[in-house]
């Protein structure tokens, strides 16, 4: 259902992203970028990289030859290769799920994976085949949107998802099922202590935390 879903997003889907966020999602890739190893020669993937804003940002400020972008939409993936080639970036981009990545099991270095861990079919099971394809002390960090805990913020960002944002992306984008689909999605993912659990429980360690967005965002930084 989903891929169905985000097929049907794809020509909107960087416009509708600029409003969901409020214009903060640049902000928040530079700040993932800033946390990621800056050594040169890292291979990298980015899981459900969408329209590939994540991975081209990255690459415009690492030197990262071996870097693929993987998503199950390919009507997303379509996008991302056109963007890829203004200016022209060296990475490539793969139809597949995050449930079954095609790679090497202790092969990848860096793995990012922003605002599409809550769309998986099996979470459990995209965590373990992430942790599986990276490399001993490699680095996977995922972004997710969380609610905030403060009372005085909570209450606007509930009200903004679940009311205000789904009716003007719907009208905008011609599908306002696809983000009630949205807003259900970030209401049903697990808080943050609770996710942090599940990325250990996949065998994650050294799991650092960093809020965004006055809670509405948070950056899970972990190391196998």
């Amino acid at each position: 259902m989903t891929t169905h879903l985000f097929n049907q997003l794809a020509p909107h889907y960087d416009r509708i992203n600029r409003f969901i966020s409020l214009g903060q999602d640049r902000r928040w890739r530079r700040t993932l970028c800033r946390a990621l190893p800056t050594t040169p020669g890292l291979s990298y993937v980015d899981v459900g990289t969408g329209t590939g804003d994540v991975i081209l940002h990255v690459l415009s400020q690492r030197q990262w030859p071996r870097a693929v972008g993987v998503d199950p939409a390919q009507h997303m993936l379509d996008i991302a290769t056109q963007k890829a080639q203004h200016p022209p970036t060296d990475c490539t981009f793969v139809c597949a799920g995050a449930e079954c990545l095609p790679f090497a099991s202790h092969s990848i270095d860096v793995i990012t994976m922003v605002f599409a861990i809550r769309n998986v079919d099996n979470r459990p099971h995209s965590l373990a085949e992430m942790t599986r394809i990276l490399k001993p002390n490699g680095t996977l960090a995922i972004m997710e949107f969380s609610w905030p805990t403060s009372p005085f913020i909570r209450y606007p960002f509930s009200l903004y998802f679940h009311h205000i944002m789904p009716r003007l992306a719907g009208w905008w984008s011609r599908q306002p099922d696809s983000y009630r689909y949205l807003a259900r999605s970030v209401a049903n993912f697990p808080p943050p202590p609770a996710f942090q659990s599940e990325l250990e429980a996949a065998g994650l360690r050294s799991i650092r935390r960093h809020t965004l967005g006055l809670g509405s965002v948070t950056l899970y930084l972990c190391t196998k």
